[in-house]
This record gives structure tokens, sequence and C-alpha cells, in this order.
């Protein structure tokens, strides 16, 4: 690769204000909040159209530069960072909201706009009976991606109504590893447009664009669907105050009949950190002088209805369901909490009202998989012994604990995230962070727990390990991206594929 004729030909293409390789630009790129080793790109490039980016793609295969994506940079990961260098293709002027369809009930976006951005929009647009619309949108900061959390298969706080969120996608645009550009979904069929289903009378190639990490090429735009928003809506905490095992075998019960019974918009199991976060957000205090009034284990739960009758007859069935299960049930405005009963901050994004993760300790990480929930409260007990080995802290001292999202509709499985806080400005805590994400990798592979995301570098044994299917995504890498150009390393394939 010569790095000078790639910048020119850059600026050339896409304009010179939108071209860099000056050092303190590309330091900005280097790293992201997890334990993934940092590295620089060459040059950083910032489109503006589809256009743009299919000609940077075509500059980095003239001259076999590698080239990878990067929407709004809340990266988890590593996903994101150049690990061979070269071009990095920041998408950040690619932030419209291209249309909201309220008779087809689709919104289609670019790759920069954000969770809350779309959120806000939809709710702007009214559909059947004067209803607005919302997106199904993940458990994650109003700051992320739309179209990145779902490409990357994020987890579906929502799952229990709408299933997830790749399965919510319609169209995609997408730029190839020879510069070509794909449509997949009706949109790629002439005169149907944005109508509510993903697929045509051909096989369906999307999916291997799922989860790929950019590995077969750029999304510019999707098209996802959307759903009427309830008009009447009430939230809920329902901790245990039982001990840890028992509380959580508690909540895992209280799951399994609630997803059963399917009249929750959603049902979010969370653990002693988040709350003790969460209210030192609220209050403006030191989270871990909060931790002792909190509890290990409780559920969030969001009911709707479209008339208060149906509200109060879902109210009636799920506090029946919490009470059979040993659990309590709390609303938060009668306790005086109103700013936590509002679900505005998980249709926007998860906890965006205040920066309460970051105020604790460090950076937060997190590693999850699809697992049947009677499985969890066994495999809890080999992560508190995993927190205490490695963090050096018992599990609340840590302030890690168990998620889970979801779960999926009649509640077979659900989403179970491992949480835990570090301090990345501590090597040794650095140290002690990477050896957790290994271990506790190892320990859902163990306990037959497929991660849905390559993150931290998991694939390098997780990906081997599926015998015919990886050998054939090795075969798919090597033809559609020969030169092995596009986001190289991030997932272990390729002909030439390095262990990072």
């Amino acid at each position: 690769m010569s790095l000078k004729e790639v910048v020119e030909e850059l600026k050339q293409s896409i304009g010179e204000e939108w071209v860099s390789d000056n050092p303190c630009d590309l330091g900005c790129y280097a790293k992201d909040f997890t334990i993934v080793p940092g590295c620089m790109p060459d040059v950083i490039v910032l489109p503006k159209t589809t256009e743009d980016v299919q000609a940077i793609v075509k500059i980095a295969g003239k001259h076999q530069a590698p080239v990878g994506p990067l929407s709004t940079g809340f990266n988890h990961g590593g996903l994101a960072i150049p690990r061979r260098g070269g071009i990095l293709v920041d998408l950040r002027r690619m932030n419209e909201i291209v249309e909201i369809d309220e008779e087809g009930m689709t919104a289609t976006i670019q790759p920069h706009v954000r969770l809350r951005s779309l959120w806000l929009e939809a709710q702007k647009i009214s559909t059947v009976d004067g209803l607005t619309l919302k997106p199904a949108l993940p458990l994650s900061f109003a700051s992320v991606s739309v179209l990145s959390n779902y490409v990357s298969r994020g987890g579906a706080g929502w799952i229990v109504k709408y299933g997830w969120n790749a399965e919510l996608i319609i169209n995609m645009t997408w730029v190839l590893p020879n510069g070509e550009i794909l449509k997949t979904g009706p949109a790629g069929i002439p005169n149907v447009g944005n109508v509510g289903i993903q697929y045509g009378p051909g096989p369906d190639i999307a999916g291997m664009f799922i989860n790929a990490d950019g590995n077969f090429g750029i999304c510019t735009e999707m098209t996802i669907k959307l759903f009427p928003e309830h008009q009447f809506e009430k939230t809920f905490l329902a901790p245990s105050f039982a001990e840890d095992e028992q509380a959580l075998e508690d909540v895992v019960n209280a799951l399994y009949e609630l997803a059963q019974e399917d009249i929750c918009g959603l049902t979010y199991k969370s653990n002693q950190g988040a709350m003790a976060i969460t209210l030192g957000g609220l209050t403006d205090s030191d989270p871990a002088t909060l931790l002792d009034a909190t509890q290990k284990h409780y559920l969030i739960i969001i009911i709707q209805g479209h008339t208060q009758e149906e509200l109060d007859l879902k109210e009636k069935i799920v506090t029946e369901i919490i009470q059979r299960n040993n659990l309590s049930f709390f609303d938060p405005v009668a306790m005086g909490m109103g700013e936590m009963a509002s679900p505005m901050p998980f249709k926007a994004g998860f906890e965006v009202t205040a920066n309460y993760v970051t105020g604790f300790r460090g950076a937060f990480q997190f590693l999850a998989g699809i697992v049947k929930l009677d499985k969890i409260p066994q495999l809890h007990k080999e992560y508190k012994e995993l927190i205490a080995r490695f963090c050096k802290d018992p599990l609340e001292k840590a302030m890690a604990a168990c998620s889970i999202q979801g779960p999926s509709p009649y509640a077979r499985c659900g989403t179970y995230e491992l949480d835990w806080w570090w301090d990345h400005g501590d090597p040794e805590a650095v140290k002690r962070a990477t050896e957790m994400v290994r271990k506790t990798g190892e320990m859902l592979l163990r306990n037959g727990v497929p991660l849905f995301r390559n993150m931290h570098g998991l694939g390098e044994f997780y990906l081997p390990r599926w015998g015919i299917y990886y050998q054939i995504l090795n075969n798919l890498k090597v033809v559609m991206d020969p030169e092995s150009i596009m986001n190289p390393d991030i997932i272990p394939i390729g002909k030439d594929y390095m262990s990072s």
C-alpha cells in the first residue's frame, strides 16, 4: 500500500476537508473502552453518500489497503478498531433519517442515526387510530447507531414482544468489497418499496451480513420495522429480598411466567450494581455507597395498553405472578421516584438521562449469549467464583452481576448478560479484565451458551469449533474479499488471518 497515493486519491474523490492522516486525528480512532489493544488507522475519511463509500472501497481495493467502518463510535468489543491500520471510514456525515413511512410502518436510516434521534422522530408520526410510532429499540445508550446495533445483533429489551433486532430489518444497502452496491430485501426488487417483510422470491442472502463485523462490506442504509405506541403505560420494579441464589431462582421463575402470558412490553432482569448506579445518577450520589441499600436481583417491567382498562387488567395479572414467585412489587411513582417510572429511557436508549455507568469505575464490560432460563442460577454461581478470583472483589463490590434481556417469547430462553466494571487507568485492573474476558467466554462455551456477538476476540476459540460452518465462512470471505481488505482480523476468517 502506498499511503501517500491512497490519501491523495481519497482527497480527490471525497474532498480534502474530509480526509486526514494527521496523527492527532488518527489517535481518536485507535481505541474503544474495552480491553482490546489499540491500533491507529493510517487515514480516516468521512463520506456523505453511498457512492462516496463505493469510491473509498474501490480505492482500498486498488491499493490493497485495509478498510473498515465506524458509525457513531460507541463501540464494544474492539469491533471498529483497525487491527491492520489502513482506511477507517467514519460514517458520521451519513446521519439522515431518510424516510418514516406511516403506512408501511417502517423507518429508513443512514449509519449515524442514533437510537434517541429515531425514537423522537418516530413519535412525531401517527399511524392507525392516531397512534404514534416507535422502533423496538435495544437496551443500549441513546448515542448508539441504530443501523450498527441491528447489523451487529444488538440485544433487544423488547424481544418478548417483537423479536430480535436483526429480525426487524427489512432492507439494507451494502457496498461490497469489490465496490459493487447490493440491495437486500424487497427494495431490491423493482417497484416494491418498503413493505414490512424481509424476503423476496429467491434465497435470502441478507443474513450473511448480520454480525459479520464489516467483513463482507459496509452498510450505508437500512429500513427497519416500526410499531404503534400504546397510549397507556406503566413501569414497575420487582426486587427479591431473598438470599442471592434463591432470589435469582425466584426472578427466573417469574420471568418464565410473565413471558408465557405475553402481556409485557418489556421485562428486564437487572442487578444490584445497575440499581446502585441508577440511584446514584438520580440522587447525585456515589453508587458505591448505595450498594447496601439495593437488592441483588430485580425485574424491571413495562406494561402497555390501548385503554386504561387493558392496562389495569395486565397490572392485575403481573402483580399475581410477581407475588406468587416471592418478589415484591413497587410502583416508582408511589415511592417518590418518578424519573425511574418513565419508560422513556428504555425507548430512547437505556439509562440515557445521566452518565450513570461511567460514574462508578472506569469502563463497563459485558459478554452475552442465549441460554435456557433454568441454566442461569448455576451459571451465576460459577460467575461469582470468577469475579472473586480475577477481580479481587466480591460480586457486589465489583459491580458485577448477571442480567437477562427479554426473555424470548414464551421464555424458553433469554439473553444472559454478564457485566463487570474495571479501571482502565490501572495496569493491574487491565490484566484482570483481560483474564476475565477470556475466562468468562470459556465458562459460557463450556456450559453450552453461544455468544450472539463476536466481541473481545473471543471468536478465535468459538468459531473454529463450528466445523463445516467455519469452513464455509472462510471460503465465503475468500470469494467475496480475496485480498482480505474488509475489516480484517476482527473475526478469525480469511486466508491471512492473524491473531491479535
